[in-house]
């Protein structure tokens, strides 16, 4: 259980995200965890551990059921977060992605992810089933040494036949 806090002693943290009403506030550490306020009585609701290091950005979908985190451990997490008052969250998707600064909701199943290794964004379906496979179907070209050192790629470069193939 977590105990009741006052908003002055909120924990130290990196970003904020408020509900569509205003009553609820998710808080992130410095540690990894996200922490859930009722913001009329300042009582927690729960608390997670989202992420094994800092978390970089958080984002509420625009209907409120599900959380977005990005951290520094190089994973994406979405979390249905309806429940949050009865349950707490349930963790949804984990989306490997190299250095996710912070997400962005374009709609509400896709998510534009910004990348702080040079990239640009990475857009997310999250209705695919497999978000591996949809990265590789989409792919029209192989990886240039440089792109296999970002990301950390064995046996490069890769030809567009191998990666689709997963060799």
């Amino acid at each position: 259980m977590v105990a009741r806090i006052e908003p002055e002693d909120l924990p130290l943290n990196r970003h904020v995200e408020f509900d569509a009403s205003g009553s609820l506030i998710y808080v992130t550490d410095v540690a990894g965890l996200v922490f859930a306020y009722d913001t009329t009585t300042w009582e927690p609701i729960q608390q997670w551990d989202a992420h094994d290091s800092v978390i970089r950005g958080i984002a509420l979908s625009p209907d409120g059921t599900t959380l977005v985190t990005t951290g520094e451990d190089d994973f994406v997490r979405t979390w249905d977060v309806t429940g949050i008052r009865e349950t707490g969250a349930t963790a949804l998707q984990q989306i490997p992605a190299p250095k996710p600064s912070d997400a962005v909701w374009l709609s509400e199943d896709s998510l534009g992810i910004y990348l702080a290794n040079g990239a640009r964004w990475l857009r997310v379906n999250l209705e695919q089933p497999d978000l591996v496979a949809e990265a590789k179907a989409r792919l029209t070209r192989g990886f240039t040494e440089r792109e296999c050192m970002v990301y950390a790629i064995d046996d490069c470069p890769m030809t567009l036949e191998d990666i689709k193939s997963g060799g």
